[in-house]
């Protein structure tokens, strides 16, 4: 994963003061040619744009997160969800577990409410990124009749908890 700029002082994209990282790369999957409206990073649609993204280049944001005058880290780029996801799951997560105290901001393209499975709904629940009452899309495989069968239903993450103790195979 590349990126084209870390700004370790913005007040432009989030309320107070946040370190910024602005990754590489976009695919034209929601822009015509690649270029959405109003781009403001044309140059950054490139993939191998910028800077590689290293170990070194996660401990220099975390540094930076660290200063007490920082309230925010943000993720924008080129789109946040085209790119090596685990690279950015894993700066998350350490950030979050390091200082919970700080949040994260992400500039996408993509809605958050479109879940995988229950485990990843109710890992964004955790980490505060979903309220307990939000609508959430989740999908769900069970096995019918011995073929497993996947839906996607609209749910909160509280009825997902309040479910959880009860057997999916109670009948009526």
């Amino acid at each position: 994963m590349y990126y084209s700029k870390i700004n370790k002082c913005s007040i432009a994209e989030a309320p107070g003061i946040s370190v910024v990282l602005f990754v590489s790369g976009c695919l034209p999957n929601k822009c015509k040619e690649g270029t959405c409206p109003g781009c403001h990073n044309k140059e950054a649609q490139k993939f191998n744009y910028g800077k590689e993204f290293t170990f070194e280049t996660k401990c220099e944001l975390i540094d930076a997160i660290k200063q007490p005058y920082i309230n925010t880290f943000v993720l924008c780029g080129g789109e946040i969800f085209d790119q090596d996801i685990e690279v950015l799951v894993d700066l998350v997560q350490t950030i979050k577990e390091l200082m919970p105290e700080k949040t994260v901001w992400v500039y996408t393209g993509f809605l958050w409410d479109d879940f995988k499975d229950v485990e990843e709904a109710l890992l964004a629940y955790q980490n505060g990124d979903v309220g307990l009452h939000a609508k959430v899309k989740v999908r769900i495989t069970k096995n019918i009749n011995g073929e497993d069968v996947t839906r996607t239903i609209e749910t909160t993450a509280g009825k997902i908890i309040f479910n959880q103790g009860i057997p999916q195979d109670l009948g009526f």
